[in-house]
């Protein structure tokens, strides 16, 4: 069996691995994305100021100050911590795909479990760089998805996030399709879209809990 890291990753290898697809619509992710929650005063102007120091700051930022500055904060704003899951950080993942043993650590993970993750339902991968890494960003973020769908067993979808710089791009992996959003850029008012779409995530997760507990 041939072990691969994520940071390895491409998603050309993915593709010819595991016969996944790319796709340029999936409705599991229009829905993700259509988040109409609003946010309160406290938070428009908490975000203000992130955008503000991200425009100015952003590109001399390493990856814990881009973590420390930008993403920690907006993460904050999505409030994705709760009694039934929440958000992990620099976790291994790995699963048997086939043939190939996909390994490595997932920049943040959302998942159930208490000091150790059970179920995940969603990666996020960070990167200075678009490519830094022997991979590529949305490789090494697909490849943490794939595993995540492995370890779960189920036909729900995982969610995603990777992060070049300033921009966000959001995505979703539903049995062998997957789909990848426009960017968002936290420098613009995008920065008020992004946490809606984290909190909309949160209703999602606990739909999902909500039906398998039936």
């Amino acid at each position: 069996m041939q072990t691969v890291n994520f940071n390895e990753v491409m998603q050309q290898d993915l593709m010819d691995w595991f016969d996944i697809q790319k796709v340029e619509e999936l409705p599991v992710l229009t829905n993700w994305l259509s988040a109409d929650n609003e946010l309160n005063t406290s938070e428009k102007e908490y975000l203000t100021i992130i955008k503000k120091d991200t425009l100015k700051f952003a590109n001399g930022w390493n990856e814990q100050e881009l973590f420390g500055g930008m993403i920690g904060p907006i993460l904050s704003v999505g409030q994705l911590n709760t009694d039934r899951f929440h958000l992990f950080a620099q976790r291994e993942l790995t699963a048997d795909i086939g043939e190939i043993r996909l390994t490595g650590k997932v920049d943040g993970l959302l998942a159930t479990g208490f000091q150790r993750p059970k179920k995940p339902f969603f990666c996020l991968n960070e990167y200075k760089k678009s490519f830094e890494f022997r991979g590529e960003p949305i490789g090494q973020c697909l490849a943490a998805m794939l595993v995540s769908h492995t370890i779960n067993n189920d036909n729900n979808p995982i969610y995603g996030i990777f992060i070049v710089g300033k921009a966000w791009y959001f995505l979703v992996l539903e049995n062998n399709k997957y789909a990848i959003s426009p960017e968002y850029d936290a420098t613009k008012n995008d920065i008020f879209e992004i946490p809606k779409i984290l909190k909309k995530l949160k209703t999602i997760v606990n739909a999902i809990l909500d039906a398998e507990q039936k």
